[in-house]
């Protein structure tokens, strides 16, 4: 995705578990919300029309409604009579607002009709155009949401008959000349989400039946289904009984998920990806985080403000490291949390928090988060998934795999506080996680050490010196000489921890937590962070959005790039403006920059290759296929120089043979 949202992707009901798995999660429906709504879709002129009502039993005397901004023509009524508050200023994502509806008098039902219209073609996740048609429900209100309440109910879509609707529940089809009618009821607790598009089904038998819908015919879709069904194996054993009846994955333009700023999304039982990340090979930390928020996001939703993105980003990161670390074994999963998967989102790591750390972009990774922040979700995606991992290391995983088994088993289709998470998990561990919580979750920075002493023969004595607030940590202390390497465990507390140990052969050296289970800082990684200060302010504010901030900072940074750029800061600069300039239209500019990237004296082999494609897709738009050709074979020498399986070399192959998706 590789844009940092990618944490969202949407998944439908399509595959029919028939391995031994748990049965699914219920929850009782009686006393949701009940909605009956008829949405008209016309994708030319990007209108989204909808009228409906919503029962809501036992609603109290306040009753709290969000809606996107976006919006309009708003009329609402509801018996018994109410009044409606002005909006609130809308929140960061979607734009959402929320109003507030003070009942006359008490009830035990209100019912509310309401209609809108809005004619945005795209927001935070939500498009309507003619490449394609969606709106996720769990990031923006494009239906008047009872946060953080699921609901059941009747929705009938109405729209051009060409396109093909996913939309979870039980759908049936009409069609009346141009326009189809598609019914969707939700009998089980749902947040409403959709998608259309022109779409091809493909299936694929097998212990667990699954549908693809796919743009065009995707000879290797099927690589894709089974690399899901070895997700899902996984992740069941680590969350839970997969919650939905089915499973499919839907593909949509890359046009119309950057629109709506992102690649992938994640929705009750169905998830979508974009095409240009179904150019690329099968991605098991893509795939792992996105099927993950089928349990943390969608089966769980989020009660309150604190807690950040812990449980909905950070969880469904920990299932894709899960994922990694069973499918691919310790040495990828240590690759993983040090810099990153390959071909996956490298800020999404140890080092990618702490070159933000360096960088000043730092806060509590369960700080309080209003409405959507790009820093929460960052910070959910790679501190908390190595303070995730962390806990899970400290608990043992099989009572941390028990707790999360019964929080989505008790919590099913509702809300969950974060708050609610640490009881239930000391409940496993059978012992208080006070600090291991205090010092990972509730304040900022990460430990750093160094070791005071020589190794004398066989034995290796001195102190572990903790600089800035220390922590209290259980650490592997590895002992290496030339007649191989033993871990040993040494408990740090305070500033100064000394230590004695003693291994079978001389010791050559010692290496505090030499596989990186605990994220911590080495003079390696601080050095490149602070070097790599610019790079990442100016990345944050575009991925932020902030396109002003963002080319102001790129600009500024490389006025002042060190004359020994041994990290590849110019690199950096260059191809981050670059891609900034390519999409605000700037193509000129974005050739420019891009080739100074290429020119750089110092290029970071992971990223040379996705320079190489951006340049392809600047020809491709302007119908250079000679220059298409040419940056697509520098793409695939680049990646095989690498020594990695980037997805980069089969991007640009995608492109030659089918042009920009």
């Amino acid at each position: 995705m590789k844009y940092f949202v990618i944490a969202l992707a949407m998944f439908v009901s399509a595959c029919r578990a028939t391995s031994p798995m748990a049965a699914r999660p219920t929850a009782p429906i009686a006393r949701l919300p009940r909605y009956t709504m008829d949405i008209a879709l016309v994708p030319a002129t990007h209108e989204l029309r909808v009228t409906g009502t919503v029962v809501i039993p036992a609603p109290g005397k306040v009753i709290r409604l969000q809606l996107m901004e976006a919006m309009t023509e708003l009329e609402l009524t509801s018996t018994p009579p109410g009044t409606l508050s002005a909006a609130s200023p809308p929140l960061p994502g979607a734009g959402n607002v929320e109003r507030t509806l003070t009942l006359a008098v008490p009830a035990p039902e209100v019912t509310i009709r309401f209609s809108y219209v809005a004619h945005t073609p795209s927001t935070f996740v939500y498009h309507i155009a003619e490449d394609a048609m969606f709106a996720g429900g769990p990031t923006s209100a494009w239906y008047p949401q009872l946060t953080p309440e699921k609901a059941t109910g009747t929705l009938r879509y109405h729209y051009p008959a060409r396109y093909r609707m996913i939309a979870g529940g039980a759908a049936t089809d009409r069609v009346a000349g141009a326009i189809r009618t598609t019914t969707v009821v939700y009998t089980a607790p749902a947040t409403f989400s959709f998608v259309a598009a022109e779409l091809v089904e493909r299936t694929r038998s097998g212990a667990v039946a699954m549908r693809a819908y796919v743009l065009r015919d995707r000879p290797g879709i099927d690589a894709y289904l089974d690399g899901c069904s070895r997700v899902l194996g996984v992740l069941t054993r680590e969350f839970g009984a997969f919650p939905y009846e089915g499973f499919a994955l839907v593909e949509l333009p890359t046009s119309a998920t950057s629109a709506a700023g992102f690649s992938g999304a994640s929705f009750e039982g169905f998830m979508v990806a974009n095409s240009a990340s179904l150019d690329e090979p099968f991605n098991l930390a893509y795939f792992g985080h996105e099927i993950g928020h089928q349990w943390w996001g969608n089966l769980i939703t989020q009660r309150g403000e604190d807690g950040g993105m812990l449980t909905s980003e950070g969880l469904s990161q920990y299932g894709s490291l899960r994922v990694v670390e069973e499918l691919e074994g310790a040495a990828a999963a240590e690759g993983y949390r040090r810099s990153g998967y390959p071909g996956y989102i490298d800020t999404q790591s140890g080092q990618g928090y702490l070159r933000n750390a360096a960088a000043g972009i730092d806060e509590p990774v369960a700080a309080a988060s209003h409405g959507y922040s790009a820093i929460t979700h960052l910070l959910a995606n790679s501190k908390g998934l190595l303070a995730l991992d962390h806990l899970s290391r400290v608990v043992g995983r099989e009572r941390f795999r028990a707790a999360l088994h019964e929080i989505t088993r008790r919590f099913a289709f509702q809300a969950f506080a974060w708050s609610e998470l640490r009881p239930i998990v000391e409940a496993h561990a059978g012992r208080d996680l006070g600090t291991t919580f205090a010092q990972w979750f509730e304040r900022t920075g990460a430990p750093e050490w160094t070791i005071e002493g020589t190794p004398s023969g066989r034995t290796a004595r001195g102190v572990i010196v903790q600089h800035g607030a220390p922590y209290h940590l259980d650490v592997d202390v590895a002992l290496v000489g030339a007649g191989g390497s033993v871990i040993r465990r040494v408990t740090i507390d305070g500033p100064r921890t000394p230590f004695a140990l003693d291994a079978p052969f001389d010791i050559e050296r010692v290496e505090l937590d030499p596989q990186f289970t605990i994220l911590h800082w080495t003079p390696a990684y601080r050095a490149e962070a602070e070097a790599l200060v610019d790079v990442t302010r100016a990345s944050a504010k575009r991925l932020a959005g902030d396109t002003a901030a963002a080319a102001a900072l790129y600009v500024a940074g490389l006025a002042r790039v060190p004359q020994d750029d041994r990290h590849g800061v110019r690199f950096l600069l260059e191809a981050g403006y670059g891609r900034l300039l390519r999409a605000t239209g700037d193509l000129a500019q974005a050739k420019e920059h891009l080739a100074a990237a290429v020119a750089a004296p110092v290029r970071p082999a992971d990223k040379l290759p996705w320079v190489y494609v951006s340049l392809a897709q600047i020809a491709s738009t302007e119908h250079d296929r000679d220059a298409v050709a040419r940056y697509a074979r520098a793409a695939e020498q680049a990646e095989h120089a690498s020594g990695q399986t980037l997805g980069a070399a089969a991007a640009a192959a995608a492109l030659l043979e089918h042009g920009e998706p």
